[in-house]
């Protein structure tokens, strides 16, 4: 798909649903691909709410376009080591994420391990985390049984029932 046609198609989600002035002017002040593909990706949860982020409109971009970007939505990939502000979504799966932080899981996306200082900002809907090593973080909006193994220490943020899950097996849990 052309950059004009994506373009029109971003810039009538915006004014069919009332996204606010500066991000629509980003739209409209955008002259490329990758300049509107950042609009997508820096406003993931909004443009996920308005049908803005499909796996459609992800092609019409180009996966090298969205990966060049941080943002993962299909296939598998075995490694993917510091690197910041992820987006992950679709069916996409991550085998080894190292020292990396991913701001959004999305749809049905997987890590199977954690290393490093890896961080998962926000875990939508039915995404999963296998493992977490070391002083790997996970922040949940949903389900915590989503995470399933955690060594060293690994912590869970689960805003949905407001608990914090730590692995104690190195050190003492101290109450402030």
């Amino acid at each position: 798909m052309e950059f004009k046609k994506l373009k029109e198609i971003y810039i009538n989600i915006c004014k069919d649903n009332d996204a606010c002035i500066s991000e629509t002017k980003r739209v409209l002040k955008s002259e490329n691909k990758k300049e509107l593909l950042q609009f997508v990706k820096d406003n993931a949860i909004w443009c996920r709410s308005y049908n803005a982020i499909t796996i459609e409109l992800l092609d019409a971009f180009g996966e090298d376009l969205c990966n060049e970007l941080g943002i993962y939505y299909k296939g598998v990939k075995d490694k993917i080591k510091n690197q910041k502000d992820l987006l992950f979504l679709g069916n996409f799966k991550c085998k080894i994420l190292d020292n990396s932080t991913v701001t959004e899981m999305l749809d049905n996306s997987t890590v199977t391990k954690m290393l490093g200082n890896s961080t998962v900002t926000k875990m939508w809907d039915n995404s999963t985390v296998t493992e977490m090593w070391d002083n790997s973080t996970v922040k949940i909006y949903g389900k915590p049984e989503r995470v399933k193994k955690q060594k060293d220490c690994s912590q869970i943020i689960d805003f949905r029932n407001k608990k914090i899950y730590v692995v104690k097996s190195k050190f003492e849990i101290m109450e402030v």
